[in-house]
C-alpha cells in the first residue's frame, strides 16, 4: 500500500456553498412532497420492450417473443 501525499483542501467560500445548495435544489425531483417527473410518463426503452413482450405473449401463446425493435435497440446501444 502506498501513501500518496496530497495538498490540503481549500476551504469553500459561502458563495460556492450557496451555488452547490442551489444545484442540489434544482436536481430535486420532489416539490411539496409531490413527484415532479413521473416514472410512467418518461420514456424507458427496456420497460417499453417488456410491456411489448407481455402484450405479444397474451395474444400469441405458443410463439417465441418478437425481436427487439430496431428503434428501441438504437436507444439501448448508443
Amino acid at each position: 500500500m502506498r501513501d500518496y501525499p496530497f495538498n490540503p483542501l481549500k476551504q469553500s467560500t459561502e458563495q460556492q456553498k450557496d451555488i452547490v445548495d442551489s444545484l442540489i435544489q434544482k436536481m430535486n425531483l420532489f416539490k411539496d412532497n409531490e413527484e415532479m417527473v413521473k416514472a410512467e410518463s418518461t420514456f424507458n426503452p427496456q420497460r417499453q420492450y417488456f410491456y411489448q413482450c407481455v402484450f405479444y405473449r397474451a395474444l400469441n401463446d405458443d410463439q417465441n417473443l418478437p425481436p427487439l425493435d430496431p428503434v428501441i435497440k438504437d436507444y439501448l446501444t448508443p
